[in-house]
């Protein structure tokens, strides 16, 4: 790349979609205390790589700079494949 090019920055954001979760009368009358210590214990026994892991799969960003030719090509390619809704 040129010193004198045009430079961009693209971003790309992975995330988990949020669906509200499906409960039911049974499970609002339920004590979750036991489930949430489970669940804690569980966490406290992961280690670095099982946390960015479970991390992984619910966020993650890249960056990247990139030059006006490649900026050009992933907008055309994005542009033709992007419905004109979102799917969610």
């Amino acid at each position: 790349m040129a010193e004198d090019a045009q430079v961009y920055t693209m971003r790309i954001d992975l995330f988990a979609r949020a669906d509200p979760p499906d409960f039911d009368a049974a499970d609002l009358d339920a004590d979750s205390a036991e489930q949430l210590q489970e669940l804690v214990r569980q966490m406290e026994e992961m280690d670095d790589l099982e946390v960015r892991e479970a991390e992984a799969q619910v966020y993650e960003s890249y960056q990247f700079s990139i030059c006006a030719e490649c900026r050009r090509r992933f907008h055309e390619q994005l542009r033709a494949r992007a419905p004109s809704e979102p799917e969610w």
